[in-house]
């Protein structure tokens, strides 16, 4: 019988003490990272970092190398000598490195966040690129650290980084990203409601409800936008006409938004960001995106009437193709009708907006010194994604959200099941959302009318469209 030995404890001590100062270390670096710097330590470079890293993990592996001659197998065929052979391991250090794939999923890039240089990193060297790139991380992090809005470049760069994408580190260093990091970059990609949560809300008992309004909108009436409200000119004790007001009915219906994902069992368990939350706020922020442009741009046959394109729309022809000026702002401001107007525009229009003037003279934003402002005309300016690009019509639009009808049936609920893919450990979520929306103006108004025709059209809803003739 091979004698009795002691290594097992030994390796095991060995390990748990490397284990301890890697967690030394990643607090280290988490405290680093949010400029807490204890007094008397310097800031360690990131090739330190490296270095330490590589060094504890070394550590770890001969533990466990030492710890396998006292297998049931080790202990078979070992000689006299193997409690000398074992400690030579944990004396002798590793050789060779490993190199680490990039990211293949959003659960591997969760596990190496977690870990800041844990089980997915492998001992790799750091190049000069890959040192850059996370330099580049850090630095946002920190950014959101502070509270700070990270820019556009920085959003697109990190998600490269997510689906290991990265050219420049191939998804290497990305492991010291900070937790804060990936939850704040998950939630900021997607575009809040700008319209909808400003519209008319309604209460909606069923899909389908019919609603009165005044008919204000024909040109039947010389006075069209009062309706019934006929005045006419009497002499003394004459008899006034009688006049009855005319009603009008229209319906509104709510569509149904849905979307669905599925999260393995591993994601849920590996993640640092629990995932329920994070799906579940992804999945809502995409219906209420679809939502809120469908509320601007929507057809109204399988999804709510936008105002867009809309019988109650009133286009104004630009000046100049792809290009607003000044001149067209003026026009939409003498078409609109409506005590809370606000502007919507596409980002793509920002250059045509720093370069408004009026005799040579800019505008908008005449300090480039300054931030731009975020009105127009006293006018709230909201940017969006979800409205067309410049040049089209609607890129630029002046609108009062409360002639507009919103609701919901019960509001947004997202479900899980285990059941529906249990041999595979799969989690599967579904969000559903029924909601309504249309303008309710059936058409443009106009405050007088005269042989059937409007005199002067205005409306709440007025969108600049391509120049006249296009």
């Amino acid at each position: 019988m091979p004698r009795p030995i002691k290594l097992t404890r030994e390796a095991a001590e060995y390990r748990e003490k490397a284990k301890a100062d890697l967690e030394a270390l990643q607090e280290r670096i988490r405290a680093q990272i949010k400029g807490e710097v204890p007094e008397g330590e310097t800031k360690l470079t990131s090739e330190e970092i490296a270095e330490q890293t590589k060094e504890i993990k070394e550590r770890i592996a001969l533990a466990q190398k030492a710890e396998n001659l006292d297998s049931l197998e080790g202990m078979a065929g070992r000689s006299d000598d193997a409690d000398g052979t074992a400690r030579e391991i944990l004396a002798a250090g590793a050789t060779g490195d490993e190199e680490k794939p990039p990211f293949k999923s959003l659960g591997a890039y969760l596990r190496a966040v977690r870990s800041l240089a844990g089980d997915y990193e492998r001992d790799v060297k750091l190049t000069k690129e890959q040192r850059a790139a996370l330099r580049a991380h850090k630095d946002a992090a920190t950014k959101l650290e502070r509270g700070e809005k990270l820019t556009q470049a920085e959003i697109e760069y990190s998600q490269k980084a997510l689906v290991g994408d990265n050219a420049s580190s191939d998804g290497r260093g990305d492991y010291l990203v900070p937790t804060v990091y990936l939850s704040e970059l998950l939630q900021i990609m997607a575009e809040q409601q700008e319209f909808a949560n400003r519209a008319r809300q309604v209460p909606f008992p069923r899909p389908t409800i019919a609603l009165p309004r005044l008919a204000q909108t024909t040109a039947a009436d010389t006075r069209p936008v009062f309706s019934f409200a006929a005045i006419t000119k009497k002499a003394e004790a004459a008899q006034v006409d009688e006049r009855e007001p005319t009603f009008e009915q229209f319906t509104v219906t709510a569509y149904k938004y849905a979307g669905y994902t599925e999260a393995s069992d591993e994601l849920l368990e590996d993640s640092i960001t629990p995932v329920p939350p994070l799906i579940t706020s992804l999945l809502t922020e995409a219906i209420g995106y679809e939502y809120d442009r469908d509320c601007m741009r929507g057809s109204g046959s399988s999804a709510p009437d936008g105002f867009l394109a809309h019988a109650s729309e009133y286009a104004v022809n630009r000046n100049t193709a792809s290009d607003l000026k000044t001149s067209d702002i003026f026009d939409m401001e003498a078409r609109f009708f409506g005590s809370g107007g606000i502007y919507l525009y596409h980002p793509s229009v920002i250059p045509k907006l720093f370069a408004l003037n009026a005799s040579n003279i800019i505008v908008w934003n005449g300090d480039l010194a300054s931030s731009a402002p975020n009105s127009l005309l006293g006018r709230p300016l909201v940017k969006t994604h979800k409205m067309p690009t410049l040049g089209t019509k609607g890129d630029f639009s002046l609108v009062d959200p409360k002639f507009y009808i919103v609701g919901n049936l019960g509001g947004m609920t997202v479900k899980s099941s285990t059941d529906y893919k249990f041999r595979n450990d799969v989690v599967a979520w579904l969000a559903t959302f029924r909601a309504a929306g249309a303008p309710w103006p059936a058409a443009t108004f106009s405050m007088e009318a005269s042989g059937g025709s409007k005199t002067y059209e205005v409306s709440p809803f007025v969108v600049l469209d391509v120049p006249s003739g296009s």
